[in-house]
């Protein structure tokens, strides 16, 4: 089987997240990724593969222009108006106005769906490389591979048309998907076996009929991604699409 891997996943390490009402050290690091491709390579040698790149077509096909040109120059953005450090949201914008905001601290609170996520200076290198990745694994199956597997960091579950947060800045399953869609296969499936719900992949494809989501979920209602405002969630499957 082929590994499909990028060498910019350590581009996205931030110093720390906002949880529970402090900064902490991330939870989602590059460790993660080097235990899991130490062990890849372990049992299949020689097959992990640097992705090409696709450009940023496939990404526009999942997510929002502004969105993309956001994650662009957040940290740049961030420094402009004098901040240090990684790019954090404090406050959260109402998203029913219709004015875009132009500050850097507006647009954070816009896009992000919590503060757990910090936008570093090379976290759009490492997203849009880790997209690559899934983009990669995509085409091999369209060029005829029977299966693949695209080790993708930072994840994207939770990343909507337009909203980052969860660790996610971009789909990286959601662009997967949509370049099958695009070439040969008339209906892609989704199986999502993370604890926490992937609230952006069911967004992005709630109204396709050709992608079905199937997601298993813990308790849902208490953590990120809930998408249940009441009521005991057990774990389960759904289906969101049919």
């Amino acid at each position: 089987m082929r590994i499909i891997h990028s060498r910019y996943y350590r581009h996205h390490n931030p110093a720390s997240e906002f949880h529970a009402g402090q900064l902490v050290p991330p939870f989602e690091n590059p460790q993660r990724v080097d235990i899991i491709l130490e062990s890849l390579q372990a049992r299949h040698p020689g097959d992990v593969v640097e992705p090409r790149d696709f450009g940023v077509a496939p990404l526009e096909a999942v997510h929002t222009s502004a969105y993309l040109q956001f994650l662009q120059n957040a940290h740049s953005d961030w420094r402009r108006e004098g901040h240090a450090g990684d790019a954090i949201p404090w406050f959260w914008p109402n998203r029913s106005v219709e004015r875009h905001p132009q500050s850097i601290g507006a647009k954070l609170g816009l896009y992000a769906r919590a503060g757990d996520t910090p936008i570093t200076e090379s976290s759009w290198l490492a997203a849009y490389w880790s997209a690559q990745v899934a983009v990669e694994g995509a085409q091999q199956i369209i060029d005829g591979q029977p299966a693949a597997f695209a080790l993708c960091r930072p994840p994207g579950h939770h990343a909507s048309r337009d909203a980052y947060g969860g660790y996610c800045f971009l789909n990286n399953a959601a662009i997967a998907a949509a370049c099958l869609r695009r070439n040969r296969f008339g209906k892609v499936g989704i199986i999502d076996i993370d604890f926490h719900h992937g609230d952006g992949t069911q967004e992005i494809f709630y109204e396709h009929n050709d992608v079905p989501n199937g997601v298993r979920t813990g308790r849902c209602c208490e953590f990120f991604g809930v998408f249940a405002a009441t009521g005991e969630c057990t774990v389960e499957w759904r289906r969101y699409s049919t």
